[in-house]
């Protein structure tokens, strides 16, 4: 996992969805390429254990794979000034901006046959059991993948995961009272300052940089780079978005292991599940 969104599924629905995701039903829904006329498609794959619904320490993994089709944006844009030469010329009128919606739509299915599909990609998505869901991709990307699940499922109810103080105070408090034992700020931050200003730091340590001032005269951060016990680099969002993970070549498994990537997969779950841990818990009050 490189992006992390955070959700959470109450503890008394987590048994029904849980009970709902079976290999049967999951194989049901795996993913396919695009076919002629797909936009996009998403579906289940495989885990590394040959599996669509894996366990790891109590916890269940789902694969998810999307890939879409898209066409070269300068042939679209020259066919809608085509048709809009076209349309002036037969009108004297321009087309109106719902009418050049409608005909890029229109092209762009139109040029889909022809059109070769990207790179699939695959995306995690790890329920554990006391609710929390770790889902790879930013908010959007989380979304798509809970609408396939929810599509399988007929119901999926999860939500954004609420902290009990805002994740902005937690950065804020990192930046004022300097690391510990667990979390160290790196040197990647953007704040605003009580002006509104945004401020933006990548080429010095944020403990040397004057972000400490600005928040302590009533900016506040919104993003900061952090290292977990000396294990794990991370970025950190307001929105209690995890991204840029990084992991310690201890994480990446042992060459001589009989399925390395098995074994780096496990590793690093294992680690990205404490550092949410990690940061929930200082969100939460005692």
């Amino acid at each position: 996992m490189k992006t992390i969104s955070l959700y959470t599924i109450k503890k008394e629905e987590l048994q029904t969805v849980l009970s709902g995701l079976t290999e049967d039903l999951l194989e049901e829904y795996q993913f396919k390429q695009c076919g002629k006329y797909d936009s996009r498609r998403i579906g289940f794959s495989l885990n590394l254990d040959k599996l669509y619904v894996s366990a790891h320490q109590g916890s269940t993994l789902l694969r998810l794979t999307d890939q879409v089709k898209v066409p070269e944006g300068n042939r679209v844009n020259d066919m809608i000034k085509e048709r809009t030469e076209a349309y002036t010329q037969d009108t004297d009128n321009k087309p109106s901006k719902k009418l050049l919606g409608e005909w890029k739509i229109s092209i762009t299915e139109e040029l889909l046959p022809e059109t070769y599909p990207k790179a699939e990609k695959n995306y995690l998505m790890l329920i554990r059991k006391d609710g929390t869901v770790l889902i790879e991709g930013n908010h959007k990307k989380a979304e798509d993948l809970c609408d396939m699940v929810r599509k399988a499922l007929g119901s999926f109810p999860i939500v954004p995961f609420e902290t009990d103080k805002p994740c902005g105070d937690l950065l804020d408090d990192l930046v004022k009272e300097g690391s510990d034992d667990y979390l160290e700020l790196l040197d990647k931050a953007t704040l605003v300052t009580a002006e509104g200003h945004t401020v933006a730091i990548s080429k010095e340590s944020v403990y040397n940089s004057d972000a400490k001032e600005k928040v302590e005269d009533g900016g506040m951060m919104t993003s900061c780079s952090i290292l977990y016990d000396g294990m794990v680099s991370f970025g950190l969002k307001d929105d209690l978005t995890f991204n840029g993970i990084k992991y310690d070549e201890q994480l990446t498994g042992d060459k001589e292991d009989e399925n390395p990537e098995d074994t780096s997969q496990f590793l690093q779950l294992t680690e990205v599940c404490k550092v949410v841990d990690e940061v929930v818990k200082r969100l939460t009050e005692e």
